[in-house]
């Protein structure tokens, strides 16, 4: 999978493939389009999901659970949507009790840091693409702290995930 997203995202991201598309003026016609630089991510699961189905289905991998490469199997939990509850709601310690290890922490906090720079870019961009004058610093000092108590609200119910600004939410802003 990795080496598929690195394909598509750094080999075939000028290739534009094209795609039947329909308007008033031209009626049926082809565009192209950059898929590859668009969703190289999306693609290289997508494919390497695929190859595991067809070689699922045409029974390459082993079904025996201690073998290698059962894992790679399709079938395995085809139901887990079907089994899932329909309403769950997080809880702290629903995972068992926190661990802190040194790595940890330094590996949290270089994300912690890098986040606190991305947001303050984040918050510049979307005042410049939107007209407004830059943010003033205290402003910006309550939305990383706001990000902050979100990520600690995260993590207190055991949610895996972080709360920030995303930068893929500007050049949406930028788009529209």
């Amino acid at each position: 999978t990795t080496v598929l997203i690195i394909v598509f995202s750094q080999y075939l991201r000028r290739v534009a493939v094209p795609f039947p598309t329909y308007s008033r003026e031209k009626k049926l016609h082809t565009t192209r389009i950059y898929v590859f630089q668009i969703l190289p991510v999306l693609l290289g699961i997508t494919v390497s999901w695929l190859v595991c189905y067809i070689l699922t289905v045409c029974e390459v991998l082993p079904s025996n659970p201690d073998t290698y490469g059962h894992l790679a199997r399709t079938d395995l939990k085809g139901d887990v949507v079907g089994q899932a509850p329909w309403v769950t709601f997080p809880y702290p310690g629903q995972w068992g009790l926190p661990t802190v290890s040194l790595a940890g922490v330094f590996g949290i906090l270089a994300g912690v840091i890098s986040s606190m720079i991305e947001s303050v870019g984040d918050y510049h961009a979307c005042a410049r693409l939107s007209g407004a004058p830059p943010p003033p610093k205290h402003a910006i000092n309550r939305g990383i702290g706001i990000e902050g108590l979100g990520c600690l609200l995260a993590g207190a119910c055991g949610t895996g995930n972080g709360t920030t600004s995303y930068s893929e939410n500007i050049g949406a802003l930028g788009i529209t």
